[in-house]
């Protein structure tokens, strides 16, 4: 699962995400993965 994350986007973020997949359960991860997509197409839009 590939996201294409914006320019703007820290690397900061990317690498706690990288280690949680490790921890987190498939289903919350798959929530919070598409939590993390509506927010940023939500941030998008409202440019």
């Amino acid at each position: 699962m590939a996201l294409s994350l914006p320019p703007d986007m820290p690397v900061a973020l990317e690498i706690p995400m990288m280690r949680m997949q490790e921890t987190v359960p498939p289903a919350q991860r798959a929530r919070m993965a598409i939590a993390a997509t509506l927010a940023l197409l939500g941030k998008e839009g409202s440019r």
